[in-house]
C-alpha cells in the first residue's frame, strides 16, 4: 500500500513536471546582446522589458506574461535572474513568445508619452527541465528573438498659455475683449489748439 502510494505522488509530481517547461528572459543570446533600438536608431539603453506568450487572439497577440518585469542595462541587455516556469507547455515543446519595452513607469504610459513598442513574435526553442520521455532538456534562453525599434508617442495637444484679457481668460481660446480707443496727449493737446483758434476767429 506504501509502495502504490509512493508511486502514485511520484507519477502525478512527474505529469506537473511534464507540464511546466522552463525558459530563460535573457536578450545575452550566444555570445552577443540583441539589442532594442530607439527611435532615433541607437541602443535602448534605460528601460524596462517584459515577455509574453503569443496569443493570436489578443490585442497585439500579447498573451500572458512570463516572468516580470526585467530593467534593460546600458549595454541594451535585459535579464531576470532565475528561469522562469511555463505552465501547460512541457519541456521539451515549443511557445510563441514576443517582447514589450518602454522607457517609463509602466507600458501604458509610455505609450500615451513616452517611447515604446512590441517586437514580432517567434517561437521559442525546446523548453528546458524534463521531457514526458524522462529526459533532461537544457533550458534556452531567448533564442529567436530579434531586435525591433520604438516608437515616440506623438503626445497631446499642451494647454496654450497667456495673458488674461478681458472676455479672453489666461490659456483658453475665444473671442478677444473689447478695447476702446484712448487718444494721445498730443491729440488733445491740438484739438484744444483748434477749438481756441475757432473762438478767436468768431470773436473777431
Amino acid at each position: 500500500m506504501k509502495k502504490a502510494i509512493i508511486a502514485s505522488l511520484t507519477l502525478a509530481a512527474a505529469a506537473t513536471a511534464f507540464g511546466q517547461g522552463q525558459i530563460k528572459v535573457d536578450s545575452l543570446i550566444g555570445a552577443a546582446v540583441v539589442t532594442i533600438t530607439n527611435p532615433d536608431g541607437g541602443i535602448f539603453g534605460a528601460g524596462s522589458a517584459q515577455v509574453y506568450r503569443f496569443d493570436a487572439a489578443a490585442a497585439g497577440g500579447v498573451g500572458a506574461a512570463v516572468g516580470g518585469i526585467a530593467p534593460i542595462t546600458a549595454n541594451g541587455r535585459f535579464k531576470l535572474a532565475d528561469a522562469v516556469t511555463i505552465d501547460g507547455v512541457a519541456a521539451g515543446q515549443t511557445v510563441g513568445l514576443i517582447v514589450r519595452a518602454w522607457d517609463g513607469t509602466d507600458y501604458a504610459s509610455s505609450v500615451a508619452g513616452g517611447v515604446s513598442g512590441t517586437s514580432a513574435n517567434w517561437v521559442s526553442k525546446p523548453l528546458g527541465g524534463v521531457d514526458p520521455g524522462g529526459n533532461l532538456v537544457i533550458t534556452p534562453k531567448l533564442d529567436g528573438f530579434a531586435t525591433f525599434k520604438l516608437t515616440k508617442a506623438t503626445g497631446t495637444p499642451s494647454t496654450t498659455s497667456g495673458t488674461p484679457t478681458s472676455g479672453n481668460p489666461a490659456g483658453t481660446p475665444g473671442t478677444q475683449g473689447t478695447t476702446t480707443a484712448v487718444p494721445e496727449p498730443s491729440t488733445i493737446a491740438l484739438g484744444v489748439l483748434g477749438a481756441a483758434a475757432l473762438v478767436l476767429r468768431r470773436r473777431k
